[in-house]
């Protein structure tokens, strides 16, 4: 019944998607069709939507994604994709590389920020807005198997008490697949457009450009990364410092903001958190995963079945350890999981993550390229298969 429950859940968020609803509207309207489904009370599902306003993490994220708009309205993305293109020589290499920096930094608005600069990237490519949506969303994160700083592998390290070192060990052949699975469907049929500017060989130049164009997005990096601070803080610390660069009015500096400022970015962002409010108050993640454990399935298939369920339902790497590998290590016999098996059940939950249609960075992106949501997920699923693949036969080969 819980599955479902979840199943009629999720058809209404595709078809609310399909008939081009307001993603945010869509999601907070799934969310509500979940209270009911699972019975919870006006009372409860009012404390889930005050959660979703009220959280102060959502409201950080909803900062930051205005002052991630507004640096991408002050910065010169032109200036900075074009010196690195003419380095690299290959936009489409560059196209790739962009969002694979920005996916060091451990934020859900990295992949606003990376998108105008894919966009620019792209622009003589002549690939289509899915085609670019796919490249920004999926070279985000091939990191988060290995990259010691997202919030999931750190959960996952924490939860089964194993060492980074192990873990990386375990996983960094699925970033290799990650990339290399990608792309065909990101590049077949592209041929390099790079056509250089006057001073073509000045590589002096072209490097220069770059670092004057590229460094407020370092500084956000170690202000994150090094200094511990929060996202929106080092977006606004670096931007002010940028507009102080550039000399900018405070008159000036209003309107860019004002311009940047869009009411469905925030819509955006309080649908998606809602609806996850509601999948964890109601229950629904929790009963769905002892609904299966309970089914008598084959151990090795909970481990692909209930962290791929939580990451499609959370969209989050986070959310799919945190509900899925509590049950899991209580599957084992001394709740010891081996660096095979994790990795196993940290690619299906990653799988599903990257096919849950409430990952911010997918939701995100398709705004940002106006693209079609159902030919972009398509794409998706075959290199993810691969990296899921890749995890089974390499936990095969390890027993």
């Amino acid at each position: 019944m819980e599955v479902l429950k979840v199943a009629l859940a999720t058809l209404l968020l595709v078809y609310l998607i399909r008939r081009k609803t307001n993603l945010g509207l869509a999601m907070g309207a799934t969310g509500l069709a979940l209270a009911v489904l699972f019975q919870m009370s006006p009372g409860a599902a009012g404390r889930s939507a005050l959660d979703a306003v009220l959280d102060f993490k959502n409201i950080s994220l909803i900062i930051a994604l205005i002052l991630i708009s507004t640096l991408e309205k002050v910065m010169d993305l032109k200036q900075l994709v074009g010196s690195l293109t003419n380095l690299v020589g290959d936009n489409r290499l560059v196209a790739a590389m962009l969002p694979a920096f920005m996916g060091l930094l451990p934020s859900p608005g990295g992949a606003a920020f990376s998108a105008p600069m894919v966009g620019e990237a792209s622009t003589d490519m002549g690939i289509s807005p899915e085609r670019k949506s796919f490249i920004n969303y999926w070279y985000r994160h091939p990191w988060e198997y290995v990259f010691p700083l997202y919030p999931g592998f750190i959960l996952a390290m924490q939860m089964t008490s194993m060492p980074p070192t192990d873990i990386i060990k375990a996983q960094y052949p699925l970033t290799i697949m990650a990339i290399l699975a990608a792309i065909p469907f990101a590049f077949y049929g592209v041929k390099n457009s790079l056509v250089r500017g006057e001073n073509n060989g000045s590589r002096t130049r072209y490097l220069l450009d770059l670092v004057l164009g590229i460094w407020p997005v370092f500084a956000i990096i170690v202000m994150v990364l090094v200094l511990k601070l929060e996202i929106a803080l080092s977006l606004a610390v670096a931007l002010l410092a940028l507009m102080a660069v550039k000399r900018y009015s405070p008159k000036r500096a209003v309107d860019v903001f004002r311009a940047a400022f869009n009411v469905n970015t925030v819509i955006l962002v309080l649908g998606a958190m809602f609806f996850k409010e509601i999948l964890m108050d109601s229950g629904a993640v929790k009963e769905l995963s002892y609904a299966l454990t309970s089914a008598g399935i084959p151990l090795i298939l909970l481990f692909i079945a209930i962290p791929f369920l939580a990451g499609i339902l959370t969209g989050l790497a986070i959310g799919f350890v945190g509900v899925s590998f509590p049950i899991l290590l209580g599957l084992l016999d001394g709740g010891v999981m081996s660096p095979h098996l994790l990795a196993l059940a940290y690619a299906s939950g990653f799988a599903g993550q990257m096919l849950s249609p409430t990952h911010l960075c997918l939701v995100l992106t398709l705004h940002h390229f106006k693209a079609d949501f159902g030919r972009t997920y398509r794409m998706v699923l075959i290199p993810q298969g691969a990296v899921l693949g890749l995890a089974a036969v390499l936990y095969f080969v390890s027993r």
